[in-house]
């Protein structure tokens, strides 16, 4: 029989609530609980790494400064 515990460090599931989500691979996280799972493969995607915008005009704003 397997039992579920809950511990500080598991990270938290955002349908139940429980601290039982487990990561299967590098972009798979599931929840032992409510058996709720998502693959974050099209979010890793879809950083291009550019720099932001705001990062931009925080340093044009510094530079007008000087």
């Amino acid at each position: 029989m397997l039992t579920v515990t809950e511990t500080k460090d598991a990270l938290e599931c955002p349908n139940c609530g429980k601290r039982v989500l487990v990561q299967e691979s590098k972009t798979k996280y599931s929840c032992l609980w409510c058996n709720f799972s998502r693959d974050l493969t099209e979010t890793e995607k879809s950083v291009d790494g550019t720099v932001p915008l705001f990062a931009v005009l925080t340093v044009l704003a510094l530079l007008l400064l000087i």
